[in-house]
């Protein structure tokens, strides 16, 4: 409803459950347009979860209610962790502020943590990946590439870590071979 009160859900309801409190149902208020993407701990599910708003609007555009529907994170750490990296590499997925939604390995971050190496602050302007250098846990060097992907349930931020070590081991391996 246009009151945050929810009246359906596919989860059952043990009592009310209002979400009015919740940034992503504010901003569909104040925006009158899709919003939504950042990690939250869902109040039906009590799980961890991405909750994302659509309004629904009256012929005069006046709102009628707002739909609502959540991704549980579990399922974003199985598509992180099928992805191929080089070994001692991270794979992040992380919300629009910066918190760890998921990542591969597992353990390499804590879901619902800041990110570690700030990555956000590497997006370019035209959300194409770009390549830095920058010192991450432990004191180690890494190289970090950082992109938005806009999917059809919200925009989110992939960052993909590698330990400069590992980036330059193979080319050097490569000429030491050509040389000698």
């Amino acid at each position: 409803s246009p009151s945050g009160d929810i009246l359906s859900s596919a989860l059952p309801l043990t009592g009310p459950v209002n979400v009015a409190d919740r940034a992503w149902f504010r901003q569909v208020l104040s925006a009158r347009d899709f919003a939504g993407g950042e990690l939250l701990t869902g109040r039906i599910a009590r799980r961890p979860i991405l909750a994302f708003g659509e309004p629904v609007l009256n012929d005069d555009s006046s709102l009628r209610g707002v739909v609502a529907v959540s991704l549980e994170i579990r399922s974003i750490g199985d598509i992180a962790a099928s992805a191929a990296l080089l070994e001692g590499s991270t794979l992040l997925v992380l919300d629009s502020n910066g918190t760890v939604i998921a990542s591969h390995p597992s353990g390499a971050a804590v879901p619902g943590s800041p990110a570690p190496f700030a990555p956000l602050r590497y997006i370019r302007p035209d959300g194409h990946p770009d390549l830095i250098g920058t010192p991450g846990p432990g004191g180690i060097d890494y190289l970090l590439a950082v992109a938005d992907v806009e999917l059809p349930i919200g925009h989110l931020h992939v960052a993909v870590a590698l330990p400069r070590s590992l980036a330059t081991r193979s080319p050097r391996r490569f000429l030491n071979r050509g040389i000698l």
